[in-house]
């Protein structure tokens, strides 16, 4: 996506990043969508190894930041407990949003309620948010 239909959108570059999701495409999303002096957190882990945009990174003068809260033996009980869900595990995320519902889908969080666990917004043109994804 492109860094003028980001500022489009939210009406400016973002000041901090949170990718929950951990892979070199949306790491640069995130890159994309903040501005000079920008925090990327990286709280996903999508992959072992990302590719990172330098030159993104230095000239904007941004920082990524590393995050990680789960331990070896939490990650072990969840891969343990996932295959025995038969109904499957649809009922994790909340929602599913593009870029012009996010802001909606995410006000209630923004107020406080905290009902709401897991809320996946697509930023790439031509990706339905439906449950199919």
């Amino acid at each position: 996506m492109s860094r003028s239909r980001w500022r489009r959108h939210w009406g400016g570059p973002a000041t901090v990043v949170l990718d929950a999701v951990g892979t070199s495409l949306t790491i640069a999303d995130g890159l994309t969508a903040s501005g000079l002096g920008a925090r990327v957190v990286m709280v996903g882990m999508g992959a072992r190894e990302i590719t990172l945009p330098a030159f993104e990174i230095s000239t904007y003068e941004r920082r990524i930041i590393g995050s990680f809260t789960y331990s070896s033996q939490e990650f072990r009980d969840t891969a343990g407990w996932v295959p025995s869900r038969p109904a499957g595990l649809d009922h994790l995320i909340d929602d599913r949003v593009d870029l012009d519902g996010a802001s909606e889908a995410f006000a209630p969080l923004a107020a406080g309620d905290l009902g709401v666990g897991k809320i996946l917004v697509y930023s790439h043109i031509g990706e339905a948010p439906d449950a199919a994804q």
